[in-house]
């Protein structure tokens, strides 16, 4: 039988770390785990137009 691979965790690094792979297991039937790093925080989009006026929305029931 030849090699398999699964994948077991993808795990979220710190931006500016390096990507990494880990074979847990090792062969013939490897198990990963994937470390990749979280991208630098970017700079604030400009404000979108505003949209249509939605539909009213159902009347709501009477109090006492």
């Amino acid at each position: 039988m030849g090699e398999t691979i699964a994948i077991r965790n993808t795990i979220t690094g710190e931006p500016g770390t390096e990507a990494r792979v880990y074979d847990i297991t090792g062969g013939p039937q490897h198990v990963l785990d994937f470390v990749i790093p979280r991208g630098q925080t970017g700079i604030q989009g400009l404000p979108g137009s505003t949209g249509p006026v939605g539909p009213q929305g159902v009347p709501g029931s009477a109090g006492p």
